[in-house]
């Protein structure tokens, strides 16, 4: 895809998120997150918060959606979207370690939006985390490293049956 989203892409990807949002898991903070993901195939990935009585280990809705699509074998990404109640005319923009999360994917579009729907606002980010860390401080590409959904991609098994048979 393009430098630029479509305002219909966009409004698919608003759409998703908001109905997402609907099966957050929030008891705690009543604060319905819903994320949606557009992969460079086009597909479109979603997930929502899911809170935890130790609320370190909540997970946000960006992060969820970013899994949902990993675990899918989907890592090429082009834009971020995220829609919550913070009122219903306010942005929702993702949260400092979702930003950091969505950054190593590359410095693809984020798209807050509205819980209304009616309004939305879209930027890179890398404007949202400028001089964030990155593959690229380690000296790692992740664009053309090892295929990590194939295990004899360097021509060595890393799962072997000996693992599995009794000793």
């Amino acid at each position: 895809m393009a430098d630029d989203l479509p305002e219909e892409t966009v409004l698919r990807m608003g759409l998703a998120a908001q109905q997402v949002a609907r099966n957050a898991y929030c008891p705690y903070s009543h604060f319905r997150v819903g994320s949606s993901i557009l992969t460079k195939s086009g597909k479109i990935y979603t997930g929502c918060n899911v809170e935890n009585a130790s609320y370190g280990i909540t997970l946000c809705a960006e992060r969820s959606s970013i899994v949902s699509a990993v675990s899918a074998g989907d890592r090429d990404f082009v834009a971020v979207c995220c829609v919550g109640k913070c009122s219903e005319t306010d942005y929702c923009y993702p949260c400092g370690p979702c930003r950091q999360f969505i950054v190593e994917f590359g410095d693809v579009w984020v798209i807050t939006a509205a819980l209304s729907g009616t309004r939305w606002y879209k930027q890179k980010i890398s404007d949202l985390l400028p001089h964030y860390f990155s593959p690229a401080a380690l000296g790692i590409d992740t664009t053309n490293d090892f295929d990590y959904r194939d295990p004899y991609a360097q021509g060595e098994a890393w799962i072997t049956t000996d693992f599995f048979e009794p000793t």
